[in-house]
């Protein structure tokens, strides 16, 4: 189904363990087959599709946050943070 949007920076990283999944991301589509595996900024709306319907995909997805960049960690050190 559709999912919106992350924040910005943040990456979906996409393991398919069997199945096939047709992912898509704003107007971009990815087809994998089990075994593929993709990662993409997820700062649009996207989503997942089982194109088969009778064979069950499963997917590993690993969500990485936004990192912050060097300054913003260096001034939350300096406060302890």
């Amino acid at each position: 189904g559709p999912f919106p949007a992350h924040a910005p920076g943040t990456i979906e990283h996409v393991y398919l363990v069997s199945g096939a999944l047709r992912i898509t991301l704003g107007n971009d589509v990815a087809d994998l087959q089990a075994g593929d595996s993709c990662s993409c900024y997820a700062d649009l709306p996207h989503g997942f599709d089982n194109r088969d319907g009778k064979t069950p995909a499963e997917l590993i997805i690993v969500v990485e946050p936004p990192r912050a960049s060097m300054s913003d960690r260096a001034r939350r050190h300096e406060r302890g943070q």
